[in-house]
């Protein structure tokens, strides 16, 4: 694998591969052979786009694309440096069905991180509406606590209960996904984090299944960027 900074190579590391399910591979036991810049191995300094470059046999089979961006904090009278790594998992949420069993259900999953790189402790609430006729057919809520770092958060969808008047449901019911299937039409998916939209993210069922869309539709898509989900992720872009 190499590591690429806006283009230009700074560091190089080997993998140990090891067969998974088929048709896939494990990478182990990596070594840094290029490219050390600090008792640790190699650590991101500088500010600015990077790019993961995985190869076999010297041909490119995948890309990893992300940024690096380092700020001051906002308060003068405590400063602190901020350093902060974006990628596809701030542009991206995913659905996820937990099993194929009947007892299978969604979670709708999303990475969130603090601003200020300090514990918050929130609260998210996603909105699943049918766009045809606007109905409320699912709802997901979780507490959480916010990190500097990004972390995943899992909201089970059910099917809509009482709304209290803080806007939140509750006396929800279960809502299994291998038989409680979704209309045929497009879904809007709204999720908002202590009270406040954090992102839209829209789908569109056909035949009682969700579509594939985007960078997971293999045979429109460079394979050194697709995205793999198996049959349990489905993942929606940030609208």
């Amino acid at each position: 694998m190499k590591v690429l900074k806006d283009g230009t190579e700074i560091a190089e590391f080997e993998f140990r591969v090891e067969p998974s399910i088929a048709p896939k591979f494990t990478l182990d036991d990596f070594e840094l052979t290029s490219g050390k810049n600090d008792p640790l191995g190699l650590i991101l300094k500088e500010p600015g786009r990077y790019e993961l470059a995985y190869y076999a046999n010297g041909a490119k089979f995948y890309s990893f694309p992300c940024e690096l961006e380092i700020s001051s904090g906002s308060d003068p009278y405590k400063p602190q440096k901020l350093t902060r790594l974006n990628g596809p998992w701030n542009k991206y949420a995913y659905l996820y069905k937990t099993s194929s069993e009947s007892h299978g259900k969604w979670e709708f999953r999303v990475f969130v991180r603090s601003d200020d790189g300090s514990l918050q402790q929130s609260k998210g609430q996603v909105l699943l509406t049918r766009d045809s006729d606007k109905k409320l057919v699912a709802v997901g809520f979780s507490a959480f606590c916010k990190e500097a770092r990004w972390t995943k958060q899992e909201l089970v969808l059910e099917k809509p209960g009482v709304k209290n008047p803080q806007g939140e449901y509750y006396n929800n019911t279960g809502l299994l996904a291998n038989s409680d299937k979704f209309e045929d039409g497009t879904y809007t998916a709204s999720l908002n984090i202590d009270g406040k939209l954090y992102g839209i993210y829209k789908f569109a069922v056909k035949a009682g299944n969700i579509q594939l869309q985007g960078q997971q539709i293999r045979e429109a898509t460079d394979p050194t960027i697709f995205i793999e989900g198996g049959r349990q992720e489905i993942w929606l872009p940030k609208n």
